[in-house]
């Protein structure tokens, strides 16, 4: 009677045993959690940047492509590219005759527009209405978080390339590209199909 009575109990050891196992797997599924929402939260940083950085891309090329003018007769660009950056562009307004122009360039009812960099704010702004070379339309952000905006336009090709850099935080330029604050470069070129140099 007294083996039966001894054997039916739990030892210490069998004890800690069981404490140390069921230890392990909890402490194994919080360490699985921790981590799948750890990468979870950074796809969805970065899926957002991208989102912006392709949403300014997509309003430039919706614009660019229809950059209108000829070098040769006006003696003038189509497209200039000024400091901060500035990217300016002589694009073809659908719709309206050849009456005499805004005085800069060519003549219609063809407009100047321009996208601007805004580097103490970390935007892209976009002016519908650059005629006299400053924005008569208020300037409207078409994206945050732009940590860099580098346009090149080579004339001979007809080309303008652009390089944005886009960053969760953008003031946080010495961690950009961390996994906290994920960085999206994405560089496209433009081709101006209407613009000639000859």
């Amino acid at each position: 009677m007294k083996s039966l009575l001894r054997n039916s109990g739990l030892t210490l050891l069998e004890l800690l045993i069981a404490l140390i196992l069921t230890g392990i797997v909890a402490l194994s599924i919080f360490s699985l959690d921790i981590f799948g929402h750890y990468h979870i939260i950074g796809l969805d940083k970065r899926r957002r940047v991208q989102n912006q950085v392709s949403d300014v891309l997509e309003h430039m090329s919706k614009n660019i492509i229809n950059a209108v003018g000829n070098t040769a007769i006006s003696g003038m660009s189509p497209v200039n590219i000024t400091d901060g950056p500035t990217v300016e562009v002589y694009l073809d307004k659908p719709g309206e005759s050849e009456t005499s122009g805004d005085g800069r360039y060519g003549t219609g009812g063809d407009i100047w527009v321009a996208y601007r960099y805004n580097s103490s704010g970390y935007e892209m702004r976009y002016c519908s209405d650059y005629g006299t070379g400053d924005c008569n339309a208020d300037w409207s952000v078409i994206g945050k978080n732009i940590s860099e905006f580098s346009p090149t336009y080579t004339p001979p090709d007809n080309f303008i390339t652009v390089n944005i850099t886009g960053c969760w935080n953008s003031s946080e330029a010495s961690t950009c590209g961390s996994p906290n604050n994920p960085a999206v470069n994405m560089t496209t070129r433009f081709n101006m199909l209407s613009v000639a140099q000859n």
